[in-house]
């Protein structure tokens, strides 16, 4: 907005703006963004003011610096795009080939002029993105999440008496609120288990987390619009005791809120229907899979358990089918080829969420001999991690060490790549989707 006509800017950029689809529009150079032209914002149309902006991104060769070493000074992998500012109507899109950066910080570097693919488009090779759907919105996590009370017998066998469980990752304002009006009893009915991406390692769950929602096990969310209704959901499929919780949980919502959400309480909850999605599916045997950083997947057998949108899920017909889906996301050779489709963050690739159905990862073929031998050493490296989880986490509990997740993929992740197990399942999944020799 501020450089004179014809004047070229050089911009850092987050590296993915080269060439994911978040940044497509972007890559345009035709760029808007809405301005104000009163208090509200609008014009007595009612319609948002725009201010339009040309840039010719193709002036240069954008710069990717992802490969000068080491890569850390910025808090993500970078790159530099050039602009010249032109008339709204003149604007370049961004070339299709970048100057690749390689060496030191601080040089001597070796340039070279490669090519960009947009990540971002394409089909999904997969049958199973149709199947793939993100978990459900639980946030706020303070106002849901709970560690409860083994003991049942204080007041009745049906009630769990719980307590907000605070974690590191909460977010402001509610990582600093009091949530004594959250402490007490509740109806252990409404008290459901609930799978995240820090209870997700390859091939293995850890204990899920326990989160305290409106709705009974069993049932579906009670949506309504009657007077009697507490915070849009049908009291009369509350326990009396998760009426009062609730009631309290969106009046927190609504104090502390950002200006701007117009959601309630249950709108955010079941953010895109994918809470009520959940519980409207038949109970069965489900692949879930981390939504960011490498591809860490797991089988998911219990029926009761509800997934957090960290992790996408995957409805399985049949337990063999759901151990190859683990044995093929698993491996190193997938880690590999689906990194070109994510954006990078200062620890390496990130965001997987669907991209990974861009590979061609057939539909389990019970008939087919490659499909049951992948779902065999799938069941194998299953038991075997669970094993030498176990062994693991006793030992480090007897030093009085933790067990983090990340300590855990780590550890697992080394001993598949190095084991002879975890190398013949990357050779058939690298044959499987035609990758051997890439």
């Amino acid at each position: 907005m501020y450089l004179r006509d014809g004047g070229i800017a050089a911009m850092v950029m987050p590296h993915s703006a080269l060439q994911t689809g978040q940044y497509r529009k972007w890559r345009t150079g035709s760029w808007r963004r809405a301005i104000k032209s009163s208090p509200s914002g609008r014009t007595r149309k009612g319609t948002p003011m725009t201010h339009a902006v040309g840039a010719d991104l193709s002036v240069r060769h954008p710069w990717d610096l992802e490969q000068v070493e080491p890569n850390d000074f910025f808090p993500v992998p970078s790159c530099v795009v050039f602009a010249r500012k032109v008339a709204p109507d003149d604007a370049q899109s961004m070339r299709s080939e970048a100057e690749i950066w390689r060496g030191p910080t601080g040089g001597p570097f070796d340039r070279s002029i490669t090519s960009l693919t947009d990540t971002g488009s394409g089909e999904f090779a997969s049958p199973y993105a149709e199947r793939a759907r993100q978990g459900a919105s639980i946030v706020p996590r303070a106002l849901f999440f709970v560690n409860a009370s083994d003991s049942r017998t204080a007041i009745a066998a049906d009630i769990v008496k719980v307590s907000p469980r605070r974690g590191s990752k909460d977010k402001e304002p509610w990582s600093e609120l009091r949530l004594d009006d959250l402490e007490g009893h509740i109806e252990s009915d409404h008290l459901w288990p609930v799978h995240l991406g820090e209870t997700v390692a390859p091939y293995l769950l850890l204990d899920p987390l326990s989160a305290v929602l409106p709705v009974r096990r069993g049932d579906r969310l009670a949506v309504s619009e009657a007077e009697n209704a507490v915070g849009a959901i049908d009291p009369v499929r509350l326990g009396p005791r998760m009426r009062n919780r609730w009631r309290t949980a969106g009046e927190l919502w609504e104090a502390k809120k950002k200006d701007g959400n117009k959601l309630n309480l249950l709108e955010r909850l079941d953010y895109m229907g994918e809470l009520s999605h959940q519980l409207g599916q038949e109970p069965g045997i489900r692949l879930v899979y981390a939504s960011a950083g490498k591809p860490t997947a797991a089988v998911l057998r219990d029926e009761r358990c509800l997934v957090d949108y960290k992790l996408f899920w995957v409805p399985c017909g049949s337990l063999p089918e759901a151990r190859f889906l683990a044995a093929v996301i698993n491996t190193r050779v997938v880690e590999q080829a689906v990194a070109k489709w994510m954006s990078k963050g200062q620890f390496g690739s990130r965001d997987l969420q669907k991209h990974l159905w861009r590979l061609a990862i057939p539909g389990f073929d019970p008939e087919d001999p490659k499909h049951v031998e992948l779902a065999e050493l799938g069941e194998r490296a299953e038991a075997d991690a669970a094993a030498r989880y176990a062994a693991w986490r006793t030992q480090r509990e007897g030093a009085g060490r933790s067990t983090s997740v990340s300590a855990v993929r780590r550890d697992l992740r080394t001993w598949l790549h190095d084991s002879d197990l975890g190398r013949r399942i990357d050779r058939l999944v690298a044959d499987l989707l035609g990758l051997l020799g890439t």
